[in-house]
């Protein structure tokens, strides 16, 4: 049972971490992409795109929680309090540091300047993370 509750884990971490690294990626080729500014609508594009995958792995991220959840239910209704207590505490902390660098590279795209002579570019860009904050699958179209 010890081995199953390993398996538990490394798959959770595993999968976390893949999530957190594909944003984390994504965001660094829109930095790299446009030099940490916005100075047109191709580059408002590319941050578009970055938010609403970050949006959507927040919800996948969410739903993979609800199932490791039901999987340490499981694991609770087997006697195995123990174990699922410890699987639920080590994913905290784990992915606790992996969110937290996660979100320092979400806010260098929410701190990104717009420089262009388009009033509603910037607009735009400031829409994009007011609803980013906001509980959606993605921005709007």
């Amino acid at each position: 049972m010890l081995l199953m509750s390993f398996v538990i884990l490394s798959t959770a971490v595993l999968i976390a971490i893949i999530f957190h690294g594909y944003n984390i990626a994504k965001i660094k080729t829109v930095m790299q992409k446009t030099n940490g500014t916005i100075n047109s609508l191709h580059d408002l594009h590319l941050v578009k795109e970055a938010i609403n995958l970050s949006m959507k792995l927040a919800v996948y991220y969410i739903i993979f929680f609800i199932l490791l959840i039901i999987v340490l239910a499981v694991l609770v209704l087997n006697r195995m309090l123990g174990q699922a207590a410890l699987i639920l505490f080590l994913f905290g902390i784990i992915t606790l540091i992996v969110g937290l660098i996660g979100r320092t590279h979400e806010n260098k795209i929410r701190k990104m300047e717009v420089k262009s002579d388009d009033p509603e570019l910037k607009e735009t860009f400031e829409r994009y993370i007011k609803q980013w904050a906001e509980p959606r699958l993605q921005l709007p179209e």
